[in-house]
């Protein structure tokens, strides 16, 4: 039995969106395997408090396989789910296909950017609009309507 998957609402619903992705293919690892903390968020070049960040919906993000499981600050599963990503492009990209909560027989479709360096994964995305496309870079300066996320792999 097929499940239905909703993207959340609320600010935080294209962050989540990231943690609802593409559908069934077969599980295998990619250079993002592992546990990620959320260290740092900006919109526009607005950056979040540390404060504002330890009180997110969503603190860490555990890509297993093809599975993309995000957890709240306390550690529980927010989500569980599938992803896709190319790292061969420039820059890298993660897609995602999302139930629309406006319209809940559509769905959204929503284009990622990343850069894995070391330890540090970064994470971009056109946010506030339905038909947002993929970023070309991680320019997020005000009037950009980009967001982005940077994340630390937790050393287990």
């Amino acid at each position: 039995m097929k499940q239905t998957i909703r993207c959340p609402a609320g600010v935080l619903g294209m962050l989540v969106a990231f943690c609802l992705c593409l559908g069934q293919e077969t599980e295998r690892k990619t250079e993002l395997e592992g546990k990620w903390e959320i260290v740092e968020r900006s919109i526009e070049g607005s950056y979040y408090t540390e404060e504002e960040i330890k009180e997110m919906l969503v603190r860490w993000l555990v890509f297993r396989g093809n599975k993309l499981i995000a957890l709240d600050k306390d550690g529980k599963v927010k989500n569980e789910t599938t992803f896709k990503v190319d790292p061969k492009q420039e820059p890298a990209t993660m897609d995602a296909v999302c139930q629309d909560l406006v319209a809940p027989t559509g769905m959204s479709v929503f284009q990622y950017i990343y850069k894995l360096r070391g330890d540090t994964l970064t994470v971009c995305w056109q946010v506030g609009s339905r038909a947002a496309k993929r970023p070309k870079d991680f320019n997020n300066v005000p009037g950009s309507n980009l967001e982005v996320l940077t994340l630390k792999r937790v050393k287990e």
